[in-house]
């Protein structure tokens, strides 16, 4: 373990050259440390090993300097922790305490990564045991969260987006469609699509945001309930078409500029569609590219990291959620049922056939792309193309992904796989290996029931992002 230490005030002679001394590191657990300075002048401090600690003896020989960097960067909180010199066998018994709980911190969070390990095996069983057996939308969230930063650290999010795409149309019947429901599946395909198609969505919505921005007195409010006083409803339905139509061209024009990884998500989304639903596989691939794709990020900007954090009037907001309401009625040529809606139905039925050509053409396979390797991205996920890890690590943001599970996304997580510990690990399901299920035992033994006395990292930075390496 590596500790670098930079804007150091005190004298470089202050602490001498592999020097070694206690410090307080995060979790308050004293460790020995070695420091040297490297040819830029930077002190940098290595670790001894726990094993080592116990042995070592301590020594408080070094002076104390005004400007050390033992007394400015290392002891963390020093007044607050300072107590009276005592016996030499107490100090050795804390330090050998201290050590030991560490050493119990360290296993335990090595048995998490091992859980990792599990949920992001190439059968994908526990990932799927998971998925079809929780319909709490907290617990789907933490999934859905999980998988594109397990995966995508991995470079392999979008074989399992083919596999989940599979299961769902596989599990479907006509009395119940897929996707027809805020399913697994159905999350997990939009949040692929979100991260690969956030820097699509900024270039191409951004500088309309801007121009509604610079104009926030108009108004666009169709709801009678709503409207303010003073204001003429047919401007305000005008004003509306205007923008709905400004969209339907932005839209339209973006389709030679779609990142290669969403347009496969697209066109996976089609080709399982078509092999069993061809009848409603169009209005399917609409609901996800005009609706929960660019319908949400028009009706909710910052939500979905368009355009940062960025404050909009009343007005602009009322805007561009009637915006995206008539778009994503634009696909289905049905029009609205609310009265106060259907002065748009005429616009949105002659606006139909360019946004169906638009989703179309985006679901096409990307060029320089075999039709066959795509087509067998659901059969597999244990996969070394190098096509497909170089298009998978574009345009995703693994460790902004990881960032986002806090405590809470661990615990459910967690939570998930005890509860279903005994599913999992069924030698008659025959969802994992003996040596997985012995592994998964283990680790679940280690960290403890779910509760407050269960030890679980605070994130999962260690378990994750080391895979890309």
């Amino acid at each position: 373990m590596e500790y670098q230490v930079n804007n150091v005030r005190g004298k470089r002679n202050s602490i001498s050259s592999g020097g070694k001394f206690r410090m307080s590191i995060a979790d308050e657990i004293p460790e020995y440390v070695t420091a040297h300075y490297d040819n830029s002048g930077v002190v940098c401090l290595s670790s001894t090993p726990i094993a080592e600690v116990v042995a070592q003896p301590q020594t408080n020989n070094s002076p104390k300097q005004p400007g050390s960097l033992k007394n400015r960067v290392i002891r963390r909180s020093q007044n607050s922790r300072r107590k009276k010199n005592t016996p030499g066998t107490q100090r050795e018994s804390t330090l050998s305490e201290s050590s030991i709980h560490r050493a119990s911190l360290a296993k335990e969070n090595f048995a998490f990564d091992n859980i990792i390990k599990l949920y992001r095996s190439p059968s994908l069983e526990m990932l799927r045991l998971l998925a079809t057996s929780t319909t709490a939308f907290g617990d789907i969230d933490t999934l859905v969260k999980t998988s594109v930063a397990v995966f995508g650290a991995t470079n392999m999010l979008i074989p399992v987006v083919a596999h989940v795409l599979r299961w769902e149309v596989g599990a479907a019947s006509t009395a119940a469609p897929p996707f027809s429901s805020n399913t697994f599946a159905a999350r997990l395909v939009s949040a692929a699509a979100f991260e690969y198609g956030k820097e699509h969505l900024k270039n191409f919505l951004g500088p309309l945001l801007h121009s509604l921005l610079e104009c926030p007195d108009i108004s666009y409010e169709i709801n009678p309930s709503f409207i303010a006083a003073g204001d003429n409803m047919g401007e305000n339905r005008a004003n509306l078409r205007t923008l709905v139509a400004k969209l339907i061209k932005l839209i339209s024009g973006s389709a030679a500029n779609l990142p290669a990884p969403l347009q496969l998500i697209w066109h996976l989304v089609q080709h399982e569609m078509s092999k069993r639903f061809p009848d409603i596989t169009k209005d399917v691939l609409s609901s996800f590219v005009l609706s929960k794709f660019w319908g949400a990020s028009i009706a909710c900007p910052t939500a979905y990291g368009v355009c940062g954090d960025e404050k909009f009037p009343l007005q602009v907001s009322r805007a561009l959620i009637l915006g995206s309401k008539v778009l994503q009625g634009v696909p289905t040529k049905k029009g609205f049922r609310e009265e106060y809606m259907e002065c748009m139905n005429s616009f949105v039925k002659a606006s139909a056939s360019k946004l169906q050509s638009y989703c179309n053409n985006v679901a096409m396979i990307p060029s320089g792309m075999d039709k066959a390797m795509v087509h067998r991205l659901g059969n597999t996920v244990a996969t070394d193309e190098v096509w497909l890890a170089s298009l998978c690590g574009k345009g995703i943001d693994v460790t902004a992904c990881v960032n986002a599970l806090d405590s809470t996304d661990i615990e459910r997580l967690y939570k998930l796989m005890y509860t279903h510990k005994d599913a999992a690990c069924n030698p008659e399901r025959d969802l994992l290996t003996k040596e997985q299920a012995d592994l998964f035992k283990s680790a679940i033994d280690t960290i403890g029931v779910p509760g407050p006395n269960a030890v679980l990292p605070v994130n999962l930075s260690t378990s994750i992002l080391h895979e890309m390496a």
